[in-house]
């Protein structure tokens, strides 16, 4: 049953996936690679596309009913393993350092608030599928926002993750 209902997620999730590639984890052109040396992690790089946009209302504080909160954000976090199982690779191990930069294409700029509330459920569903460990901040060292212009309906969400060595 758990198969066919993620699956059901999947089909409902697929639309919001970009860039889909069949190439194998090591060619360069893929979402994700790895480099490691006796199980440790030398390197990580993941980088992914989403569409269509976080709602800033449910985002930010007071932002509606618990309920619609909840299933903006499940929506988000489900997108977010489809982009990641299908187009890239997860660790061996989840994460415990990392450096992320998340960028929000859209018609308005938000503000900042609201800008870093969006981004939340992405954060979420990268732990929750065990891409890192946490989101907290000695887990995520650094996270940088972004924003940039897009003509209407092509909003979208671009991540880009990666291991942070414990010499940096």
């Amino acid at each position: 049953r758990n198969e066919r209902e993620f699956a059901g997620y999947m089909a409902a999730f697929s639309e919001m996936v970009v860039g889909r590639s069949d190439a194998p984890h090591d060619d360069p052109g893929h979402g994700g690679r790895s480099t490691t040396r006796g199980g440790e992690v030398l390197s990580y790089l993941l980088e992914f596309e989403l569409e269509g946009l976080p709602s800033l209302q449910v985002a930010g504080s007071g932002g509606g009913h618990w309920r619609k909160r909840h299933a903006e954000a499940k929506r988000w976090k489900q997108a977010v393993r489809g982009a990641v199982l299908e187009n890239c690779y997860l660790p061996e191990e989840p994460l415990t350092r990392v450096r992320m930069r998340c960028e929000r294409f859209s018609t308005r700029e938000p503000d900042w608030d609201n800008l870093v509330a969006s981004f939340k459920p992405i954060r979420d569903g990268l732990v929750e599928i065990g891409v890192m460990v946490d989101d907290k901040p000695s887990v995520l060292i650094g996270c940088e926002h972004r924003w940039s212009k897009a003509k209407r309906g092509q909003g979208r969400i671009l991540v880009r993750l990666e291991a942070v060595q414990d010499t940096e």
